[in-house]
């Protein structure tokens, strides 16, 4: 599991929250509760996400740009429950969010 962090806009001023994810399908998958950080990442019209790591040799971070939506259907919901993702915290996080990865051009 790592962390990372979400950027969103909020009332148009930056959010940024940390949170625990996972990758999959060439997606960033996190978990949540209602509140700030769902509700501002669900009506952005885009999100950022960066990660980052280091070695005593080397570094690097990521960022993706995308758009975010609550997982809804039971099919989502399996597949991300196959990601093991489970909360940083001891926290409640019952909703699964997936950051889609905008294709650059």
């Amino acid at each position: 599991m790592s962390l990372g962090r979400l950027v969103t806009i909020l009332g148009g001023q930056p959010e940024i929250f940390p949170v625990n994810f996972v990758t999959q399908r060439r997606t960033v998958l996190f978990r949540t509760a209602q509140g700030t950080k769902l509700f501002s990442a669900v009506i952005s019209d885009r999100v950022a996400f960066e990660a980052d790591d280091h070695t005593v040799a080397e570094g690097w971070s990521v960022i993706d740009k995308g758009r975010a939506h609550v997982l809804s259907t039971t099919a989502e919901i399996l597949e991300a429950q196959e990601a093991r993702l489970l909360p940083w915290t001891a926290t409640l996080k019952p909703l699964y969010a997936r950051d889609w990865v905008v294709q650059q051009r």
